[in-house]
């Protein structure tokens, strides 16, 4: 015969489904689609599968000129490029070149100086794997390629970067951009912050060493540290003076110097 559901049970049914609607709830309002997040399952060894990520980025105009400024000026700049594809056929080895204008401005607005960067952009190697993470946006079959990390560097310092596009190879549709600066940290904070870094950060940023985390000298956890970025919008209002989105990245296969530290850095 069937034991009876106790009504403790059937209680905390109930309040495992009102959590989990309450959370679907919260997506929704926070403009996250729950469709999208990813579950992780378990492993063997009970390693859980990251979850995919989400990056800003902002789209790049050939004649409205994007502005980012600073939090004070600085002598070198991160551009993380992100070309976006059409839907014509790839070839594997196919490669598409793209480019933009970049001026740099003092605290005054003159141009410091004026940088015409043009690159390649691969979807697809030779023998038809893909390159690089696995990158997209939400409900959308667009297409990224392999982009690029451009770092510029003056020797005055500069307070603010303009973007421009220039005309790229007919198969890449747009391209979308994250700028990001230096963290300046002192030698005592720089200690704090890289103690602030996840076990995983900390393990993965120090590969290069010979010895794990914890053995590392004060200088070379300095060192390390000093290798945050933190991104930098764009000045004016999202949709007039600039387009931003939201891209996705796997992070399973996201790319060491490319992966979040911590809430609003990025190291590399």
């Amino acid at each position: 015969m069937t034991k009876p559901l106790s009504l403790t049970a059937v209680g905390r049914g109930f309040a495992v489904l009102a959590l989990i609607a309450g959370s679907a709830g919260a997506l929704y309002l926070s403009g996250i689609d729950p469709r999208r997040i990813a579950i992780p399952h378990v492993r063997p060894g009970n390693e859980a599968a990251p979850i995919a990520r989400r990056l800003i980025v902002y789209r790049l105009d050939p004649v409205r000129v994007t502005e980012f400024r600073f939090t004070q000026p600085v002598m070198q700049t991160r551009i993380v490029v992100h070309p976006v594809l059409g839907n014509d056929p790839v070839r594997p080895g196919q490669t598409w070149l793209y480019g933009f204008k970049a001026e740099l401005l003092d605290s005054a607005g003159g141009v410091v100086a004026t940088r015409t960067v043009h690159a390649r952009a691969t979807l697809l190697a030779a023998d038809g794997t893909p390159i690089g993470p696995r990158r997209y946006f939400r409900n959308d079959a667009a297409r990224l390629a392999a982009g690029d990390e451009i770092r510029l560097a003056e020797q005055v310092p500069f307070a603010s970067l303009r973007l421009t596009a220039l005309p790229s190879d007919p198969g890449i549709t747009q391209l979308d951009v994250r700028v990001s600066e230096r963290r300046p940290l002192i030698t005592s904070a720089a200690q704090s912050a890289f103690f602030r870094f996840s076990p995983e950060d900390q393990a993965r940023l120090s590969a290069p060493n010979a010895f794990p985390p914890q053995l590392l000298t004060e200088a070379e956890r300095t060192n390390i540290a000093i290798s945050q970025w933190r991104p930098v919008g764009p000045l004016g209002i999202d949709g007039r003076d600039h387009v931003m989105g939201v891209l996705y990245e796997d992070a399973a296969s996201a790319e060491a110097g490319d992966d979040s530290a911590s809430d609003g850095d990025e190291v590399g």
